[in-house]
């Protein structure tokens, strides 16, 4: 089986007006247009994702000749037909799908918006993915803003049939993901079984982004955004002491390529050796925490595919194409992940599919 673990909708504009709480339609995200005539969610007041200053968004992922394949691959991903028969012709069995505006909900100031924005999306995502026969996995997005809401919207996800929820890596209202106020949020996550998915979205965390305070670029704050995210995100699960206080929770790092990861287990092992009575909660090395609960998604052509084999393990790899964002490509991907030749075969089934499974709770522990 393969299992695409990392791919996206482009949630129709109308989507947040039709489908959230009547109460908090006036509050709802709509369409708006920059100063450059791209299109944004309008949020409290603001656009989103920022399209000026510094950390803003890139004002656009492609070129001009690239621009109408983008534009098609978005009304795929909107029509359930149309995109499981863009998977069949890749032999992708099973596409995991997160958000695109969606991954607007941490950057909402308002508790109860953002918890009416999440459950809004929930329900249009589980409409959307029950018309594709179980070929379409749907995440929850789950708010941060208030504790005790988040605690009843994985509640109503799990109960609604959802196997992973998503979050955000950044601070949400000043507060990390280790915080200790977030511990009822991962109490029912995992008492859920659950799965959580972590994903940067360059733009929708003003503020609250590292580094992209120094860059008025969407390039610099692109390529900062990500892979940085994810490192402090992995931080504070493993350091903080959210895996070490919930040992069944399931992790997966999504969309910042798979590089940084033996650099930064092996940075934190070391912290670890000279510094460790400094978390006195971890018994044991902070790559293992990883080994034990976490995932990275990786695409086909990601150089360090090998490296993350050597040094971490097969077994935390997901394969993962982005699909419909512009800035990778789903065309032929499983054949160049089944031609490379530095992934041995032994690996290749829990990369294509076995460890995603695994992620979502449907496959043998390690």
């Amino acid at each position: 089986m393969v299992i695409d673990a990392d791919a996206h909708v482009v949630e129709p504009w109308d989507m947040w007006e039709e489908w959230i709480d009547p109460s908090m339609r006036k509050q709802a995200p709509r369409r708006a247009s920059d100063s450059w005539g791209m299109d944004r969610l309008m949020v409290e007041s603001r656009l989103l994702p920022v399209p000026e200053g510094r950390g803003r968004a890139p004002r656009r992922v492609m070129s001009e000749a690239g621009l109408a394949e983008y534009r098609a691959d978005v009304t795929r991903s909107q029509d359930v037909s149309a995109r499981v028969r863009r998977m069949d012709h890749e032999g992708i069995d099973t596409a995991v799908l997160l958000p695109s505006q969606g991954l607007a909900v941490g950057a909402v100031r308002d508790p109860e918006l953002a918890t009416a924005m999440a459950m809004a999306y929930n329900d249009w995502i589980r409409d959307h993915c029950a018309r594709a026969a179980g070929r379409l996995v749907p995440v929850a997005v789950v708010p941060r803003q208030d504790a005790a809401m988040a605690v009843d919207v994985v509640r109503r996800a799990h109960e609604s049939g959802f196997r992973a929820v998503l979050m955000g890596p950044n601070p949400v209202l000043g507060r990390t993901l280790d915080d200790r106020y977030n511990y009822p949020v991962w109490r029912e996550i995992e008492r859920r079984g659950l799965a959580v998915v972590v994903h940067e979205g360059t733009g929708f965390a003003p503020g609250a982004t590292a580094g992209v305070d120094r860059f008025e670029s969407g390039i610099c704050s692109h390529l900062v955004s990500h892979p940085v995210e994810q490192m402090l995100a992995v931080t504070s699960f493993v350091l903080g002491g959210v895996l070490a206080n919930f040992p069944r929770l399931r992790v997966g790092f999504m969309e910042a390529g798979c590089g940084w990861l033996p650099y930064w287990l092996d940075r934190m092992d070391a912290h670890h050796r000279e510094l460790g009575w400094e978390v006195p909660w971890l018994t044991m090395p902070p790559s293992e925490y990883f080994r034990r609960q976490c995932f990275v998604s990786c695409e086909a052509q990601d150089p360090f595919v090998a490296t993350v084999i050597e040094r971490v393990g097969a077994d935390v790899l997901l394969f993962s194409t982005d699909f419909p964002h512009a800035d990778h490509s789903m065309t032929g991907s499983v054949k160049a992940v089944l031609a490379r030749e530095d992934i041995p075969a032994g690996a290749l089934e829990g990369i294509l599919g076995g460890n995603c499974l695994r992620l979502l709770g449907a496959g043998e522990p390690r």
